[in-house]
Parts: structure tokens; sequence; C-alpha cells
């Protein structure tokens, strides 16, 4: 089965935001050298699984105020969530006021950087929290299921490193 994306190619209105305020109350990890924004449910859900999402960030990335208070709220609601960082702090919030900023080419590097440490972050997430991954999942919302866990990643890098949904 196909990989569907629901967006064409970023526009103007991927790289604008509204500022939210709030106070994040996740904090910074590396998972296999990669910074990542980690906000913790203070309890578990009802059904008894840790439900963990890999959350995945627009332009700005997960350090972004806005994007670690979506991560929070997630997170106030029963979930662990992870948001890698393939930036590495080099979110387009950096650039707005910046003269000639290609962002074509920032996009492009960073779809290279993506690729390049998804896959052993991915990993070391799996054997950190006993992930195991559905194979024959496509789709935008990926759900991965562990014998006690169930994990899904939204963001939008989703469709780039889905080919990494089988590890």
């Amino acid at each position: 089965m196909a990989s569907h994306v629901l967006a064409g190619p970023p526009g103007d209105c991927c790289f604008k935001a509204v500022k939210h305020s709030g106070t994040p109350v996740g904090k910074r990890i590396e998972i296999a050298g990669v910074p990542t924004y980690i906000s913790e449910p203070s309890t578990q859900l009802a059904d008894g699984r840790k439900k963990i999402i890999l959350y995945l960030a627009d332009v700005f990335g997960p350090f972004f105020l806005n994007n670690q208070l979506i991560q929070d709220y997630l997170a106030e609601n029963g979930f662990l969530v992870l948001g890698i960082d393939y930036f590495f702090g080099d979110g387009f919030g950096f650039h707005l006021d910046e003269e000639g900023f290609d962002r074509m080419a920032w996009i492009e590097n960073a779809k290279v950087k993506a690729n390049e440490v998804y896959p052993k972050w991915l990993e070391t997430v799996r054997e950190t929290y006993g992930m195991k991954f559905h194979p024959d999942n496509c789709s935008k919302l990926k759900s991965m299921q562990g014998t006690d866990a169930r994990y899904f990643s939204v963001g939008k890098f989703s469709p780039i490193i889905n080919k990494y949904r089988k590890i």
C-alpha cells in the first residue's frame, strides 16, 4: 500500500505562526545524540498501557514554545511525548528576519539530516521504551503497538520518515 500525503509542498502558510503563551513543563534530553523534548504524563491512562507519541515537529522544531505547549498538553492527557529535534537547534524561527533566506534549501537540508539521524533515534527509543512496530502501517497517523505500550507518530516529517516504520 502506498503512503498518502495529505498536503502538497510547503507554502507560505507553513512558515507562519501565532505565538502562544505559557510555561513549558517538559525537558530537553538526548536520545542517540539527538536533542529531544520529553514531556511525561503525571498518571498512566486507565487501561494501564503506556501510550507514547513520537512528535515530529513542524518547521519551527520541538523546542518552539507553541510545540512545547502542544506536547505538554498531550502529556497532560496521559501520553509520554518525545519530540525529536532533527533541525539540531536550527528551526525556521531563527531565520524569520533573515533577508534572502532560502527556505527550500533549508527544507532539503533538514530532510537530509532527518533521514540520517531518525533511524538510530527510533531504534534507541524502541530499546528504551520496549517498542515493537506494526509492519503494515502506512497512514499519516501511524499506530505502533508493543506488548504493554501503544505508540503513535504525528507531524510534518511523518511522510519523509515513513520508510522506517518497519524497524
